[in-house]
């Protein structure tokens, strides 16, 4: 799932083993789809839409039918979907109030109500987060430091710890489908991954960053991850085009066999 810009941004589905791309957004308004979530079973996507000052993080069937459902409302500039928890109960999306604030936090059930409620706010932008597949731990990115980091707290008790993953800059954390590996990208346009585990005690243990491939053609002029990793270990990435310009057209590129390339430039 992807959002492209044609007349409009809107959410579209490409198959890739068939090389078909259908578009999932028809609505006739002039909003900007952006930043498509799965749920977890794969029948749903979550997305933002932003138009005149406002946002609406909303919901919609996978293959098509039916319409929208709105979500949440907010007054806001920017506001992405960013990860749905592993028992598909609730959302969680970042968002900024105007062009100049920081980015925060919310949560919203989707049984119920379905009141948001705040889960990360700070004086620092905060964005990106990522519900690990075992639902425990939440990787996000935060310049609480003075400089954009990689940090993984406890989930849904984010008060309860807080880990500095990275250690040279970092946005965008993925999990492996596994649960066992933490990618991000580094300040130096590199692929990262940290091994991660639980020890005896199910306390969160991580190892050291390991640089995986190059990332400097990942088109980072969103703020939302511009890559993904599927469940049999293939990367696939946004890619600018060289000599293009950030408003100019993209491709979707996929990273096979890199874990080959990683083997042989350390001898092994």
């Amino acid at each position: 799932a992807l959002d492209a810009l044609d007349t409009r941004r809107d959410i579209w589905i490409w198959d890739i083993e068939r090389d078909i791309l259908t578009r999932l957004t028809q609505e006739a308004n002039a909003s900007d789809k952006r930043g498509p979530v799965w749920s977890p079973d794969g029948r749903s996507l979550f997305y933002s839409s932003t138009d005149g000052g406002r946002s609406a993080l909303l919901r919609r069937a996978a293959d098509g039918t039916g319409v929208s459902d709105t979500l949440v409302e907010e007054t806001a500039q920017q506001m992405a979907a960013s990860t749905v928890s592993p028992d598909g109960q609730a959302v969680i999306y970042f968002y900024a109030a105007s062009s100049t604030a920081n980015y925060d936090m919310k949560v919203v059930p989707l049984a119920g109500p379905g009141t948001p409620t705040p889960l990360l706010v700070s004086p620092r932008a905060e964005r990106n987060p990522e519900v690990s597949p075992d639902g425990r731990w939440l990787a996000y990115e935060s310049g609480e430091s003075g400089r954009v980091e990689i940090y993984v707290r406890p989930f849904p008790a984010v008060d309860a710890g807080r880990w500095q993953i990275s250690n040279t800059g970092g946005t965008r954390p993925a999990w492996a489908r596994n649960g066992r590996e933490l990618f991000y990208v580094s300040a130096d346009a590199q692929m990262m991954a940290v091994p991660v585990s639980r020890d005896a005690g199910n306390a969160f243990t991580y190892g050291r960053p390991v640089a995986l491939f190059s990332t400097s053609a990942l088109y980072t002029a969103l703020i939302g991850r511009t890559y993904d990793v599927a469940a049999d270990g293939r990367f696939l990435l946004v890619k600018q085009p060289p000599g293009t310009g950030a408003t100019e057209n993209q491709a979707i590129v996929v990273v096979a066999d890199w874990l080959d390339e990683v083997r042989q430039r350390l001898g092994q």
